[in-house]
């Protein structure tokens, strides 16, 4: 019987044991699991720290999602640190030049923005006293493109001197381009948002699009087209320096005083 007693035992132990006997020892499930298997692992836990089942109301389907949030984050701020590290190798030879337009267009100094509204008007005087054709004008621009794409890798180096360049501005240069990377993003939202209203509200977006397209057609049949650009031009490279002095928030905020002004006035005269 002890002989008897010892096999059971054996087999209940090691199932390897049971194939040097003749009897069938329980299956062993614990063989299935991987080798880095322990039981504390076998529970999904919550990618915040103390945030157990009991932390959500949830309970294993609100850290599951809580999970995926973080997961599609990291994967959203991966794929924005590529964007931009991408642009950055692509726009590595701009770099002197992307610096020095990011200074004037900031108003380090107090004659930028006088210089930036003269340059813009003589290049707009020089386009009304040539009066071009759209397509004369448009290759005109685009072989001006093909040259400073060509040139400006080759010239910059020599003219800024590439040995100079310090970690101050290879930082600010990463902070243009994620600023970059950053508009791109959002214009490419508004476009997905756009197509998104389009499928759920046909109608509103119908109507948005056909009043918005009149207006600006009214716009430009009552405004000169190369006064306007030219309006839209200057106004467009002064928007940087006019956000970095506070002034667009300065002129909104006082905007907006004056028409909570109005309202309390109309709340007064109805009570």
């Amino acid at each position: 019987m002890a002989e008897g007693d010892n096999r059971s035992t054996n087999l209940l132990v090691s199932p390897s044991s049971s194939s040097r006997g003749n009897r069938a020892g329980p299956p062993d499930f614990g063989a299935l699991r991987p080798r880095s298997y322990h039981p504390s692992r076998a529970r999904p836990s919550s990618p915040f720290p103390g945030a157990g089942d009991d932390a959500c109301p949830l309970g294993f389907l609100g850290n599951l999602c809580l999970a995926v949030t973080s997961r599609v984050d990291s994967y959203h701020l991966l794929g924005k640190a590529a964007e931009t590290a991408s642009l950055e190798e692509q726009l590595q030879g701009w770099g002197e030049v992307m610096l020095m337009a990011d200074k004037v267009l900031r108003w380090e100094r107090a004659w930028f923005p006088p210089a930036i509204v003269g340059v813009v008007s003589l290049v707009f005087l020089t386009i009304y006293y040539l009066d071009p054709s759209v397509l004369s004008g448009v290759s005109c621009f685009v072989m001006f493109l093909c040259l400073a794409d060509y040139l400006v890798p080759i010239l910059a180096p020599r003219i800024f001197g590439s040995n100079k360049w310090t970690t101050e501005q290879q930082q600010r240069f990463h902070e243009i381009c994620s600023n970059l990377v950053k508009t791109r993003r959002r214009a490419v939202g508004w476009w997905k948002r756009l197509f998104t209203l389009k499928e759920e509200k046909p109608k509103m977006y119908f109507m948005t699009m056909i009043i918005s397209l009149a207006a600006v057609a009214w716009v430009g049949q009552q405004v000169h087209n190369l006064l306007l650009t030219y309006l839209i031009v200057t106004f467009l490279l002064l928007l940087p320096g006019l956000n970095q002095h506070g002034i667009i928030s300065k002129y909104i905020g006082m905007a907006k005083r004056e028409i909570n002004k109005l309202l309390k006035q109309k709340e007064k005269k109805h009570e």
